[in-house]
């Protein structure tokens, strides 16, 4: 039987997750072509920045996957979230191209330490035997992260 405190930690989880996939990974959609337009770079240039932040994602998960084996998932996902807030408002002053590069592998290193991967060993570990309920709960809430987004470009 699930306490309330269970349910709270994941519930502060998924909500974590919301609002980490909304700001972190989904705003791109939102402010890439913005950026195009008022910083004068092409859309190749810009969508480039992004695609190394995400291949950062990937190189990242592993040492962040030790880091939270070894440190926890309260430290590595809350350095993760203050790594991502930090480079959001970097990211609101762009005006060189560098920057948007720095800014988008900080995110990519960020989005690695914070979202899913990094919440599903979280749950895991604090959940050895109703895991799989935590991690379905956490899924269903951060699925709503793209919900804004779709409302905005019409597809709802």
């Amino acid at each position: 039987m699930e306490t309330g405190r269970e349910f709270s930690f994941v519930g502060l989880l998924s909500l974590a997750q919301l609002i980490s996939w909304g700001a972190l990974y989904y705003s791109f959609a939102i402010v890439s072509v913005p950026i195009e337009r008022d910083l004068g770079w092409d859309k190749a240039t810009v969508n480039g920045a992004w695609s190394i932040g995400l291949l950062f994602t990937g190189l990242a998960a592993f040492p962040v996957g030790i880091f939270l084996d070894r440190l926890g998932g309260r430290i590595i996902m809350t350095g993760s979230t203050l790594l991502g807030v930090a480079c959001l408002l970097l990211w609101s002053n762009t005006e060189h191209l560098s920057t948007l590069y720095v800014v988008c592998i900080g995110l990519g290193i960020a989005m690695s330490g914070s979202l899913y991967e990094a919440g599903f060993a979280v749950l895991t570990r604090r959940f050895p035997t109703t895991y799989t309920d935590q991690i379905s709960r956490l899924t269903l809430v951060g699925g709503l992260a793209p919900t804004p987004l779709s409302c905005r470009r019409g597809m709802m």
